[in-house]
């Protein structure tokens, strides 16, 4: 071991022992009893809570719909393959795909207001117990509660 990486690894040794000690005494102070939540702080967590409940049944309800779509967009696109291939003529094959363009838009316009539908129900959802918290906390809005 050469001189230099000696006194390198006493600082570190030293190091280590003075971060330890240090951490042995932030420890401790993390075992003393947290102090109990005020009712406006388990309100506000529990709303919190709710949000958090609503933000996901939103995000299911969200998922389901799109795999829904999904799917029923890939049968669609396997089926107006099939068309296409029995085709004999090329007026033939343009009716197909013209057909298929025209639905498959009406179908995504359909989907965007169900997307938006759901995520403005979640959104309601999420909000809502949110407000009920902090219109129930003085110090928030300045009004005092009955």
């Amino acid at each position: 071991m050469t001189e230099s990486s000696k006194k390198s690894s006493v600082s570190g040794g030293k190091a280590a022992r003075l971060g330890r000690d240090t951490l042995g005494a932030a420890g401790a102070d993390k075992t003393a009893a947290a102090p109990a939540l005020s009712d406006e702080q388990t309100n506000g967590l529990q709303a919190f809570v709710e949000a958090n409940e609503a933000i996901m049944s939103g995000m299911t309800a969200l998922s389901a719909e799109m795999m829904t779509f999904g799917s029923q967009r890939l049968q669609a696109n396997l089926q107006r393959s099939g068309s296409l291939a029995a085709c004999e003529d090329l007026d033939q094959a343009f009716q197909i795909q013209s057909a298929f363009i025209e639905a498959a838009t009406q179908q995504y316009l359909a989907q965007t207001n169900t997307v938006l539908s759901i995520m403005t129900a979640m959104n309601r959802s999420l909000w809502a117990p949110l407000q009920v918290a902090s219109l129930a906390m003085p110090r928030l809005t300045g009004h005092e509660t009955d």
